[in-house]
Order: C-alpha cells, then sequence, then structure tokens
C-alpha cells in the first residue's frame, strides 16, 4: 500500500487494518513495528471521550427544555455510534462556585452571578435521557462557614431530576486555586480543603435524598503542587466515598496576558510530558479501584487561544493528548468548551442556533473514537525516525475482533518536506489488508476545510 503523507496536507492517518504493511513515499524515513502478540494498556473505556461545559453556559449548547438541540444529539451520537458508549458530561468550571440553586428567583447573593432553575436541571436530564449519557453535576464550594447552597442544590436535584442520570457529583472547582483567587484567605492550603470538604460531603450525605456512597468526583484540583503531593493521602482518606478523583490540566495558557504559540502546543511536553507527570497518581488511584478521570481539559487556559485552539495542528495535539492519557490507564477526559470560545469542538452563533460549527479539536475525537472502535487496547509500538521526532504512532488492537488501527501523527508544522513511513506487523496470521483515512487541512493553521 502506497500513501503520501505531506506535512502540509495529511497531517493525521489512520490505518484500519488486519494487516498492514504499508508505505507512505517521502523525503524521510519512519519506520514503524506493530508488536500483536500483547496489549499493554487495560482496555480503553467505552465512555473515555467526555465533555465539559460551565454551569452557566450549558444550556446554550445543549439548548432549553424542552427543545434540546437536534444538532446536538447528533454530535454525540456520532462519537458513541464508534466507541459504543455516550460519552461522559461534566457540567463545573469556574462558574460553578459563582452559582447556587434559586428555583424561585430570589436576588443572587454577594459573589453569585448565575442562578439554577429547574429548567437548567431538566435540560440536563433529558438530553442525557435521549441519549443514553451520564452526568457529573458540581455543587457551590464557595462558603467556607456553610454547606446550605450545597445542600439545596443536591434536594433540588433529588427533587426535580433524580439520580438516574447522575453518574457523580463534584465539590467545587478548582480548590486549589481558592488561595489564589480570593475565594478563601491567602493561607488556603491542603488541611483547610480537606476539613471543609468533610464537611460538605457529611452535610450533603445528611440530607438523605444523595445518591448512594460511592458518589463524590473528589480533587477536580489543577494547580497547585502542595495539593496534588496530597493525592495519594487524599484517596485513601476518603476512598469510600470516592467515584472518582478528577485533575484538570492545560498544558498551555493565555490567563492575564500571557501569550502561546500553535508550535508549543505541538511540544511533547504538551502531551507526553503532562500525562507522565500524572502517572503515579493514577496507578495509585487504580490500585484502591478508584477511577482517576481527566475531569477538565483542553489545549489553552483561560478560554483557549484563537490560531492554536482551533486549527487542524489542535486535532493533531488532540489526537496525541488522548493516547497520551490512555497509555498511563486514566478511565476518561472530558474536554471543556461551550457555546463559543477558541477551544470549543463546536460552537453555535447564535447561542440559539441549532446549527453548529464545528471546530478541529471534534475531528481529532472522531478519529480517536475510530481507532477504539467496538472496544480496544493500546499495543506495543516501535519506532524509528532518522531525522524527525514530530511523527507520532500509536496502535490499538481490537478486544473483540483483534483489528489493528494504527494512528500516524505528523506533528512537525515547520517542515517543507514529507515522510515516509514503513509499517509492519509482526504476525503473519494477518491477512494483508487496509483501509486508510486521512484527516487533513491545507495547513495545521486551518480552522476549516478538514
Amino acid at each position: 500500500m502506497k500513501m503520501k503523507m505531506n506535512n502540509y496536507y495529511s497531517l493525521a492517518l489512520l490505518v484500519l487494518a488486519l494487516a498492514c504493511s504499508c508505505l507512505v513515499n517521502g523525503e524521510y524515513q519512519v519506520v514503524v513495528t506493530v508488536e500483536t502478540k500483547q496489549t499493554f494498556s487495560k482496555p480503553i473505556r467505552h465512555n473515555f471521550l467526555g465533555c465539559s461545559w460551565e454551569t452557566s453556559g450549558v444550556v446554550a449548547v445543549l439548548g432549553e427544555y424542552p427543545n434540546i438541540k437536534s444538532s446536538f444529539l447528533q454530535l454525540m451520537k456520532n462519537l458513541a455510534a464508534l466507541t459504543g458508549e455516550m460519552p461522559q458530561w461534566r457540567i463545573g468550571g469556574n462558574s460553578d462556585d459563582e452559582s447556587w440553586w434559586n428555583p424561585n428567583g430570589e436576588p443572587n447573593p454577594p459573589n453569585i452571578t448565575y442562578s439554577i432553575k429547574k429548567s437548567d436541571l431538566l435540560t440536563y436530564n433529558t438530553a442525557a435521557q435521549n441519549l443514553g449519557a451520564k452526568v457529573v453535576l458540581s455543587v457551590n464550594f464557595r462558603n467556607a462557614t456553610s454547606a446550605q447552597w450545597a445542600v439545596s442544590h443536591i434536594e433540588g436535584i433529588s427533587s426535580t431530576i433524580g439520580w438516574e442520570n447522575v453518574y457523580a457529583i463534584e465539590i467545587g472547582n478548582e480548590c486549589d486555586l481558592f488561595g489564589d483567587n480570593g475565594i478563601r484567605p491567602s493561607n488556603w492550603n491542603y488541611t483547610y480543603y480537606s476539613e471543609q470538604f468533610e464537611a460538605y460531603y457529611k452535610a450533603i450525605i445528611g440530607t438523605n435524598v444523595s445518591p448512594k456512597v460511592p458518589f463524590i468526583q473528589g480533587a477536580t484540583w489543577c494547580c497547585v503542587s502542595s495539593f496534588l503531593e496530597h493525592a495519594n493521602e487524599y484517596m485513601k482518606t476518603y476512598q469510600a466515598i470516592l467515584r472518582t478523583f478528577s485533575y484538570h490540566k492545560y498544558p498551555l495558557a493565555v490567563c492575564n496576558g500571557a501569550k502561546t504559540t500553535l508550535w508549543d502546543l505541538m511540544q511533547d511536553r504538551a502531551a507526553t510530558g503532562e500525562a507522565q507527570a500524572l502517572k503515579s497518581y493514577v496507578s495509585y488511584a487504580n490500585g484502591l479501584g478508584i477511577e482517576f478521570r481527566m475531569g477538565e481539559v483542553n489545549s489553552v487556559a483561560c478560554g483557549g487561544a484563537y490560531n492554536v485552539s482551533n486549527t487542524q495542528g489542535s486535532a493533531l495535539w488532540t489526537l496525541d493528548y488522548l493516547f497520551n492519557f490512555a497509555n498511563i490507564s486514566v478511565s476518561g477526559m472530558n474536554f471543556h468548551g461551550g457555546a463559543g470560545g477558541a477551544y470549543s469542538s463546536f460552537t453555535y452563533s447564535p447561542s440559539s442556533s441549532n446549527v453548529p460549527v464545528v471546530h478541529p479539536e471534534y475531528y481529532g475525537f472522531y478519529l480517536f473514537a475510530q481507532a477504539i472502535e467496538g472496544g480496544a487496547a493500546l499495543t506495543p509500538v516501535t519506532t524509528r525516525s532518522t531525522n524527525n521526532t514530530f511523527v507520532k504512532v500509536w496502535a490499538t488492537k481490537g478486544t473483540k475482533d483483534n483489528s489493528l488501527r494504527v494512528v500516524i501523527l505528523h506533528k512537525d508544522i515547520n517542515t517543507t518536506v514529507s515522510a515516509q513511513v514503513d509499517i509492519s506487523i509482526d504476525n503473519s496470521g494477518y491477512s494483508p489488508n487496509a483501509v486508510y483515512y486521512v484527516l487533513s487541512a491545507e495547513s495545521a493553521y486551518s480552522t476549516s476545510g478538514l
């Protein structure tokens, strides 16, 4: 099989193969050997792909009860048709600790900017019921001395929609940053957090209307190393109530005027480095029987960066990011977004529209879903590149049919030459048949025309 893998046109290639011995013509060579006799990861969960939206913005994405957007439903169905399970949804984000349950339309208290109404809950639940999706919901952790806002929200969920479609509850969002963003005093640390977290979950359990334990998606930390250092202690202490441990990761940021580039996103540190930094904590969680989920991720923190997060290059990063975290056995990843914004996988303009603009990141999701279609685990790949380490290769083996899928990513956005890739399979028992798909665009900076 001969294919042309050009650096500016064919930037991602999926080979779906019972066996493939193929050649991609080019000016430098990458030699790939796929080992089929073993897999080295646990089977990748069918709901590994997930979505995350702001409490205050999710209705603009889903539509407002009872009018759920048919286009949203179809975008979710496209992925589930391949993976075998609907993406898991998480509703929270920064607006979580600025929101409260307010079904009667009372004036908002200080520092609260969004009122969660019955129609919000009915929107989530109706969409989830339609698709068979599970939802993680966040409750407010702003008040240091009273859990009443969280308790009222739990009672509202119980009385309005029940728990059938709710997978877990989060208490607060990125609480490790509370000492920096003014929600708590500057001396805020893990000890204070643990005391208040415990008071909150006990108050929630005390309502007698919460789901059965374990029902907490814990931590939701993101950034402060002195909190992460306590991750194993936290998981051990609260093992009985934790359904999942959640961590948030963005390799780049544009917060407070910071700048970044697409070249920064293509670096190994923005994918492999991010996953390896958490590998030991993921292993510890799995040993306790707690799911370790990347509860909020995307390319660039603080809303994304145009010409970075919304480009074809970001689709390559998305694929590499997903595979790197599957490689360390996280249970799944929720990509954050909204009806607008630079890093959203699909948007609506205006927000009331039912016609989505589908961005490159979603194409990355789709190719990943093809790579794990029907259930798959990562299989070892030996890669040798003569002079370009930006060509990345991942391979999966079907857990039901033993089919092989090889994903080749050309992440060198600055090169002017194409690559020759030799792919060989170590098992002669496979027949020499293959199908290949190419995720292409005019350049790595393309935002449409994929």
